[in-house]
């Protein structure tokens, strides 16, 4: 079992911090925690929603149910689908990702933002993403992605500067292309 407790915000001088206590039945860190820019603040939501996807794939790894507060019933809605396509692909590889129960009582979410992101990584998964979105949501709602996140990480290793500098200039020239 995952469980997700005591979610809090601690705000400093030039980030504000969310995390929340883990306990797991596998080695994790205690504590797990997001930054985000002091002026985002007013945007930042206190609530299992950021740990949920994570502690998903994490769950999925080890084969243990996890246990959230209150989360956005849209959020857990497409972590049933996720966790599909996760598995079939997983399946493909010869790898053990596998549907795991999620037990989290639903919150419906409050809109904060102006604007939406998404992570980016050039590939095939996120430019469908971003495409398919623009096609959803006109310019002006609050739900199109405006904004592409790009980690430098998480698709290319931290020591391949080289690559990550290629894939940084291909999703510049994307998000001039389609104005995000």
């Amino acid at each position: 079992m995952i469980t997700v407790e005591n979610i809090k915000a601690d705000a400093g001088a030039s980030e504000i911090v969310v995390s929340a206590s883990v306990r797991a039945d596998v080695p994790l860190p205690d504590r797990m925690w997001f930054g985000v820019p002091a002026g985002l603040s007013a945007d930042v939501a206190v609530d299992a929603d950021p740990f949920l996807p994570v502690l998903m794939i994490v769950g999925m790894a080890y084969h243990l149910p996890l246990e959230l507060p209150e989360v956005s019933p849209e959020l857990l809605h497409g972590c049933t689908r996720v966790m599909e396509i996760y598995e079939a692909w997983s399946t493909e590889r010869g790898d053990s990702l596998r549907r795991i129960p999620i037990r989290a009582s639903g919150r419906p979410r409050e809109r904060r933002g102006r604007a939406a992101g998404a992570f980016f990584s050039g590939g095939v998964d996120s430019t469908y993403t971003v495409l398919r979105n623009h096609d959803r949501y006109p310019p002006g709602d609050a739900r199109r992605i405006e904004y592409l996140v790009l980690g430098h990480g998480l698709d290319v290793a931290l020591d391949n500067h080289v690559l990550f500098s290629r894939v940084f200039a291909t999703a510049q020239e994307f998000a001039q292309a389609h104005d995000v």
